[in-house]
């Protein structure tokens, strides 16, 4: 059970304050109930079923915003090849909905595994963007990432001369006609293998009638791990786009204490640096609605400090630069564990930037 309260200052150069005033007011919460046991020795069932409710200032103007930012939206099945979401009441102010998030089945055998239904895959080696997940990614400022929304798919699973391989298809919908769509369907081949300490992965397929192809490498240098991805995808129009990222984290002892550092760059070449041309761009908008990105600038710079205080309580504070505005945001927080069963997490998000910047 996951309860959220939030209170905000819009300052007067925010494009939400003209949409929901000075003060934003918000709450949420979200109730999953998890059930995953063994049919059999080689069938095992995940069902999970989640009830939420949202509602406040910055939802109520979710609807003025010039696309949705997912203020207003739940997890919708439109697209999904199973309708199993529904909406409890709405209003303007506030949404409850119901939907199973996980309801699959897993069969393994001596030559790997075969998933069918809906659950979540993870792709790439981004630790605050992910350029290759496809596939419900979380947002860059999400600091809490306890579950990932699922989709209904098939999954297989082999490993083959010291590689593993993942095999996946994901049905969707045509959203304006309900029916059974290759053009907006995925279908993908994953692989993963280790040479001389160097992790390797990578993947190709087609994803929404487009061909896309991703590399990604880990490695470890000292006492630090370095991750960097790269994804190469086509525009509309034919263009090539380019994503990118690298990212170093190391965990140290300072004073006695426990610490943890990330830095992470990301590029887009779909980004663009004036963010209201980056919302007439429809490859961009496009991927926005979908889920996939988040950001609007072609280029950031990210990074998390975290330092354990006490075995119980840590101290974090995140930052997200766009280069090209510039502008910012800064996410400090504090997560203590009250019980072995009850987390409390007390944060702020900051944006910091210029008139005319993201």
């Amino acid at each position: 059970l996951t309860a959220f309260g939030s209170y905000g200052r819009a300052s007067s150069g925010s494009f939400l304050r003209t949409v929901a005033g000075s003060t934003l007011v918000d709450e949420a919460a979200d109730l999953r109930l998890m059930f995953d046991t063994s049919l059999s020795n080689n069938l095992t069932l995940q069902l999970h079923y989640d009830l939420a409710s949202s509602g406040g200032d910055t939802f109520a103007a979710g609807s003025a915003l010039p696309l949705d930012s997912g203020f207003s939206s739940s997890p919708n099945d439109d697209t999904r090849l199973f309708h199993l979401s529904h909406g409890l009441g709405r209003g303007p102010r506030y949404l409850v909905y119901d939907r199973m998030d996980r309801l699959a089945v897993r069969w393994k055998a001596g030559w790997g595994a075969v998933t069918v239904g809906r659950t979540a895959v993870t792709w790439g080696n981004g630790l605050i963007f992910n350029v290759q997940d496809l596939f419900n990614p979380f947002d860059p400022h999400d600091i809490i990432r306890d579950y990932k929304t699922g989709d209904d798919l098939v999954l297989v699973e082999t490993s083959t001369s010291g590689t593993d391989w993942q095999f996946l298809a994901v049905p969707r919908r045509d959203p304006s006609t309900g029916q059974l769509s290759a053009t907006h369907s995925s279908l993908a081949a994953h692989f993963r293998f280790s040479h001389d300490g160097v992790e390797w992965t990578g993947f190709a397929g087609v994803h929404y009638d487009n061909p896309v192809a991703g590399l990604g490498r880990v490695a470890t240098v000292g006492g630090a791990v370095v991750r960097s991805d790269v994804l190469l995808s086509r525009r509309d129009d034919g263009g090539l786009i380019l994503s990118a990222l690298a990212n170093i984290d190391y965990s140290w002892t300072w004073f006695g204490k426990n610490c943890y550092g990330l830095v992470e760059a990301h590029y887009n070449s779909l980004g663009h640096t004036d963010p209201w041309q980056a919302l007439q761009d429809p490859d961009l908008v496009e991927r926005l609605a979908r889920g996939e990105i988040f950001t609007l600038g072609p280029a950031y710079l990210a990074g998390t400090l975290q330092v354990e205080f006490h075995p119980l309580l840590n101290g974090a504070i995140t930052s997200i630069v766009d280069l090209s505005g510039p502008s910012a945001s800064l996410q400090p927080r504090l997560i203590w564990d009250v019980r072995q069963d009850l987390q409390l997490i007390l944060g702020a998000q900051l944006s910091l930037g210029a008139r005319g910047t993201e």
